[in-house]
């Protein structure tokens, strides 16, 4: 029984994706909150994060929160583990993983 829970507990924790070309994606947010007058958050953080989980698991599960988030912002989870840690991306908007994680990154429709 305790196998088949930390199973489960390990598919539920894949919000990051190590594999993930995180400039491609930023740019694609980026030109889709611009097309819809949005912002874009960058959750930059990792499936080893528990507060990162928790944050996305809170704003996901209450309505109000959700629709808010949704109604102004592209969202992005960027991902920082020992597979990739988007060193070159966190350093554009100036290492802010210095002050821990999660870290939320807010860009303008520009970018």
């Amino acid at each position: 029984m305790l196998l088949i829970s930390v199973s489960i507990f390990a598919q539920e924790k894949k919000l990051y994706n190590p594999a993930a070309d995180a400039k491609v994606d930023i740019d694609a947010a980026i030109k889709k909150a611009a097309a819809e007058n949005k912002f874009v958050v960058l959750q930059a953080g990792g499936n080893w994060c528990s507060w990162c989980l928790e944050f996305a698991k809170l704003s996901k599960a209450n309505p109000h929160i959700d629709s808010l988030i949704n109604s102004s912002f592209v969202w992005y989870e960027l991902n920082f583990s020992k597979e990739n840690k988007n060193e070159d991306v966190l350093a554009k908007y100036g290492y802010p993983q210095r002050f821990g994680f999660p870290v939320f990154i807010i860009l303008d429709a520009k970018g």
